[in-house]
């Protein structure tokens, strides 16, 4: 005898594959109609890695569709389920798509505890070249903030990896954001 819940897991399973049938074909609206209904099936069933990859793939069409608001919501329960589940290398991912659509949201007083987040885990891992990159956004910030010296040090800080990485051209970019932050800094004394 079937429970309620196979029942559910296979309706599940017929919305997630239409939805990535319908996905194929480039079909956006029916995509997202298939994933939302599987997403809600599979959240309810408890099976949260299979709901966030589909949530991820929501947040994907409605990104694409221009629904920015629609995208970071979705994202925002990936992000969750990564970190509940200690997947370090999903919550970068995710903590990137979501800073992307804030920066085009220009909705930055919200960025911050991502950049941080990013920034934690590029260090947990060891890759200096995503942790450069993350301070300059995070001396972006407090730059827009008018906390120049907060700015300025994670400019440094970001300078002194791209120097040591060998990377040129990032160094130059930084330099040249450095000095003109100095020189605002110093009119605004």
């Amino acid at each position: 005898m079937k429970s309620p819940s196979d029942d559910r897991h296979k309706k599940a399973q017929e919305a997630l594959a239409k939805a990535q049938e319908w996905s194929a074909k480039g079909a956006v609206g029916f995509a997202l109609e298939n994933y939302q209904e599987a997403f809600a099936l599979y959240d309810e069933l408890g099976q949260l890695e299979v709901a966030a990859n589909i949530a991820e793939k929501i947040g994907d069409l409605q990104l694409i569709r221009g629904n920015l608001d629609k995208a970071l919501l979705a994202y925002k329960y990936v992000l969750e389920v990564c970190e509940d589940q200690g997947d370090a290398i999903g919550a970068v991912i995710i903590s990137e798509k979501i800073i992307d659509i804030l920066r085009q949201k220009k909705d930055y007083g919200r960025l911050m505890p991502y950049y941080l987040r990013c920034l934690e885990l590029a260090e947990q891992f060891g890759d200096a070249h995503k942790a450069a990159r993350y301070l300059v956004g995070i001396g972006d910030l407090y730059s827009r903030q008018k906390r120049f010296s907060e700015a300025l040090e994670a400019y440094r800080l970001a300078k002194k990896i791209y120097k040591g990485l060998g990377s040129l051209e990032q160094l130059r970019i930084v330099e040249e954001g450095i000095r003109r932050l100095e020189e605002i800094a110093a009119s605004t004394d």
